[in-house]
């Protein structure tokens, strides 16, 4: 139902579990039952002051027991996690993309291993909370 790149922001979630989906770079399967659950994140941001829509797709997921079979690492991950949660009388799916390939931290020593990702959305270190997208070169 959903594929995410890897985060670590909502830090609570990312310790909790070991990483968070990250917003950036998601993809949603449009049904009925992710309709349901997007309308229960948005109202869920209604009720915001500042609203983040990662850290309340976060949120909602893991007040819904988000769980994976192998505990996902942010960082050097090679391998594609899979969760589940149940909503809505549906078992919903989420997978995690392997960081090695769809990366968030992008080393300035280590440019190769950014050009040989299929997805650079490189975490910008000049301001907190801010992200600054980028294609890796061929």
């Amino acid at each position: 139902d959903i594929v995410s790149s890897r985060g670590s922001f909502p830090e609570n979630i990312s310790k909790k579990l070991g990483a968070t989906l990250c917003m950036g770079f998601t993809f949603v399967k449009s049904n009925e039952y992710t309709a349901k659950l997007w309308a229960e994140i948005a109202a869920q941001m209604a009720k915001q002051p500042n609203p983040d829509d990662q850290k309340e797709v976060n949120s909602v997921l893991n007040n819904h027991n988000l769980r994976y079979a192998v505990r996902p690492i942010y960082v050097g991950s090679t391998e594609y996690s899979t969760g589940h949660f149940t909503l809505h009388e549906h078992d919903y799916g989420v997978t995690l993309l392997p960081h090695a390939s769809f990366r968030r931290i992008c080393d300035q020593e280590k440019v190769g291993d950014v050009k040989s990702s299929v997805v650079a959305h490189c975490l910008s270190h000049q301001k907190v909370g801010k992200s600054k997208i980028s294609m890796a070169e061929t």
